[in-house]
């Protein structure tokens, strides 16, 4: 009986500390900035931008969108893996945005109104 306990003991042990090492290995991850023009246009300031590259889990990296004459920047937006619609993660720039998946960041433009 003693011999049977011990043995579950380690079978739970050893799953558990799988368990842990696992859930710190997420990432690393592979991030892009992109540019989204429709109308309007413009570029991403790449000595103020955190390179594409891959990063660990939790990464903190920071975007800056650069606007032409006659653009207004409408924001920063994210492809999520899937093919799902793009989401609008904020109209903020420079923009600091957290790395947990693979992620395709894209500054978006359009024309200026006039009238």
């Amino acid at each position: 009986m003693k011999r049977d306990l011990r043995k579950i003991f380690t079978l739970l042990l050893s799953i558990s500390i799988l368990l842990a090492f696992s859930c710190k290995m997420r990432g690393p991850y592979d991030f892009s900035l992109n540019l989204a023009t429709s109308t309007g246009s413009g570029s991403i300031d790449t000595a103020a931008s955190t390179a594409t590259g891959v990063y660990e889990d939790g990464t903190s990296v920071t975007a800056k969108a650069i606007v032409d004459p006659g653009s207004v920047f409408a924001g920063w937006y994210t492809e999520p893996v899937g093919g799902e619609d793009n989401v609008k993660l904020s109209g903020e720039n420079p923009y600091t945005f957290n790395i947990d998946d693979h992620s395709n960041l894209y500054a978006s433009f359009v024309k200026r109104a006039t009238n």
